[in-house]
């Protein structure tokens, strides 16, 4: 499955490896690279994660933290037109 990450934070981070580990095809839309933790540098780094560039994909997962408003145009979740999962927690 193609799934682009909205944001590389700390629940974002684990989300990707989950993903990478079941064999996904990960992206990224984050538009401060330079303040991401180094978990999130090395996943970058490994080329394991890519940033997005206009990918078809098939889910979208939005990092807690990131700010965006639901409809903000030109936003990677209008190019896509995907269902957006907002809040990913363990049960």
């Amino acid at each position: 499955m193609k799934v682009l990450l909205l944001g590389l934070g700390r629940a974002n981070t684990a989300v990707a490896k989950y993903l990478l580990r079941r064999g996904d095809e990960v992206y990224l839309f984050e538009e401060r690279l330079s303040g991401l933790a180094q978990d999130a540098q090395d996943l970058l780094a490994d080329h394991k994660v890519s940033l997005f560039r206009e990918e078809p994909c098939e889910l979208v997962v939005a990092s807690p933290g990131f700010p965006e408003p639901p409809n903000r145009p030109n936003s990677p979740r209008q190019r896509t037109r995907l269902p957006l999962l907002y809040h990913v927690s363990r049960t």
